[in-house]
């Protein structure tokens, strides 16, 4: 039986989850998720081994300000699959069940806005 190889965490991933750490440790994370709760209750994951820097949020795609309209994002309703390592402790206000955004920023700085602006509406 062959053993499937771990991608590595990138280097977007790393610096995504570095910045936000300004809302403390990961609530839960495994080697391709690190999921957080935000002082307002509300949860974000990102995606650790993606080139690039991607964010699920809960879904917020009709109040976002147009400063992040530009930003690419799926949006994913109750019963559209997605990524399995959100279920369970990761970020359960993510899971399957629930409604949830997936979002893809062209910088850092980009990201880190949005989690500012998420963890104050």
């Amino acid at each position: 039986m062959k053993l499937r190889k771990s991608r590595p965490e990138s280097s977007q991933g790393a610096q995504s989850k570095a910045s936000l750490q300004r809302f403390g440790d990961p609530l839960h994370q495994n080697h391709y998720i690190a999921g957080y709760q935000l002082p307002n209750g509300r949860q974000l994951a990102v995606e650790r081994c993606a080139e690039g820097f991607y964010l699920w949020s809960e879904s917020c795609h009709d109040k976002v300000p147009d400063a992040f309209r530009s930003a690419h994002r799926r949006h994913y309703g109750v019963d559209r699959p997605r990524n399995a390592d959100l279920n369970g402790k990761t970020a359960p206000r993510l899971k399957k069940d629930r409604p949830a955004d997936y979002w893809c920023f062209d910088t850092l700085g980009d990201l880190e806005r949005f989690a500012g602006w998420y963890a104050s509406f």
